[in-house]
């Protein structure tokens, strides 16, 4: 899904590759230039969110201990909070974890070398 979304009975789903600082590869943004604005395309209505990047703060931090998700994304986050966020990107912060009424989930399952590094995981929504 590029910046868009579907209904599969009942629920909204919206999808983004975008990830910030990522630049000269596909879907990377500066971090500072239209990243609010970019998130601000996901509806209100988004019941389940799928990105390649996560918000700030949530499970994102790196095998040098450095934060690297997306500030605007975690404002947008706050604001519409979707019943589960889905995300991957940074490797060593596989995991779930439940925060308000938002369940967020770094599915990283495949390192950068395209080996399986994490057991692929599953939950009913």
């Amino acid at each position: 899904m590029e910046d868009e979304g579907t209904t599969i009975e009942g629920v909204n789903f919206w999808g983004s590759p975008v990830s910030p600082d990522l630049l000269g590869m596909a879907f990377g943004k500066d971090r500072e230039l239209g990243m609010e604005e970019h998130w601000n395309l996901i509806p209100s209505t988004t019941d389940v969110l799928i990105t390649h990047t996560p918000p700030m703060g949530i499970l994102d931090v790196s095998r040098t201990g450095r934060s690297l998700g997306c500030a605007y994304l975690r404002n947008k986050l706050e604001e519409i909070q979707p019943r589960v966020h889905v995300f991957g990107h940074i490797h060593s912060s596989y995991g779930q974890l439940k925060l308000g009424k938002t369940h967020f989930i770094n599915a990283t399952s495949v390192g950068s070398n395209a080996r399986r590094m994490n057991t692929p995981m599953s939950r009913e929504v």
